[in-house]
């Protein structure tokens, strides 16, 4: 049975445009109601990138790819190309910022959509934040010993077999508490980064005391469950990380506004100012947001920081 991967929240008589939103799912996104609630003038509509197909089977279980950056926006926009030709605002959070990219380049209409990123990495950055998620160290190692010298060489299949020991659990350890935070609505805090040596098992079983402290899980979750959750999630970005990477990207003759989380409880202030979208566009606009990459989506955001930057932009087109 074809999942349905888009949802149509507004859609008004005489609509002024068209505002999509590209994002992974898994993870409620409180402010984007909010957001569709702000411009009922338009019609908005949600995508949730994980039940298209194309992204379902993007990977065998081998973990060779099987589709691409490009199949998969393919097959957002033969499900929602609307030929009205109104104006379009494309919005991707996370990996959606780069499969609206592919998507605004494919759309038909005579009006190119503007674009608006919500703490999206582009290809110009994926060294960088590859090189955090597994620890420097760590990456320059497994370039070596893969025998290849850019990101764009390796097999998808090495990514996955390399990322149980290779992934830096204590840098990794920090986002997923942000995105449990996120996900049950707790407030985990977040430990300082933790450089030295520590086990999987350990990791795991420290992890899970504090969920369960803060009651993000029942205490009658088994370790066996959280295990789980957490190998989904590292899943995940693996899968992302790697569709992002092995995608060819071109030119959009455009302005970009990008919004920006500021991830200070990551203790990182060298993160690229334009996330590795510079010289993909005309023109960037950053807006660096106080919230972490999951809370940017929070009601309180869409209200402070996002709803009034998206209505100016909109202003333009």
């Amino acid at each position: 049975m074809k999942l349905s991967f888009a949802k149509a929240i507004n859609r008004p008589e005489n609509a002024k445009g068209n505002i999509i939103f590209f994002h992974p799912g898994g993870l409620p996104a409180r402010g984007i109601s909010q957001i569709a609630q702000s411009f009922p003038a338009y019609n908005f509509t949600y995508i949730e990138i994980r039940l298209v197909s194309s992204f379902i089977n993007a990977f065998s279980p081998e973990g060779k790819q099987l589709n691409s950056l490009t199949q998969i926006a393919q097959e957002i926009l033969s499900e929602i190309y609307d030929k009205n030709d109104l104006p379009s605002l494309f919005l991707g959070w996370s990996l959606g910022g780069a499969i609206a990219f592919e998507a605004a380049h494919l759309w038909q209409g005579s009006k190119k959509p503007v674009l608006c990123f919500l703490d999206s990495t582009g290809p110009h950055a994926a060294d960088y934040f590859i090189s955090k998620w597994f620890g420097e160290a760590n990456f320059q190692a497994f370039l070596k010993t893969s025998g290849k010298s850019t990101l764009s060489e390796l097999d998808a299949s090495k990514w996955f077999s390399y990322s149980d020991k290779g992934m830096n659990l204590s840098f990794i350890s920090k986002y997923f508490t942000m995105y449990l935070n996120a996900l049950r609505e707790v407030n985990i805090p977040l430990k300082p980064l933790n450089h030295s040596p520590i086990s999987q098992t350990d990791f795991m079983t420290e992890l899970m005391e504090e969920a369960i402290k803060y009651g993000a899980f029942d205490e009658s979750l088994s370790a066996d469950g959280f295990y789980k959750v957490f190998e989904a999630y590292k899943e995940g970005i693996i899968i992302s990380m790697v569709i992002i990477i092995s995608h060819t990207y071109q030119y959009y003759d455009g302005t970009l506004l990008l919004f920006k989380a500021d991830n200070k409880d990551l203790g990182d202030s060298n993160e690229p100012p334009y996330m590795g979208w510079q010289k993909l566009f005309s023109k960037i606009h950053p807006v660096s947001v106080p919230y972490d990459h999951y809370a940017i989506l929070s009601s309180e955001a869409s209200e402070k920081y996002l709803i009034k930057e998206i209505s100016d932009l909109l202003e333009t087109i």
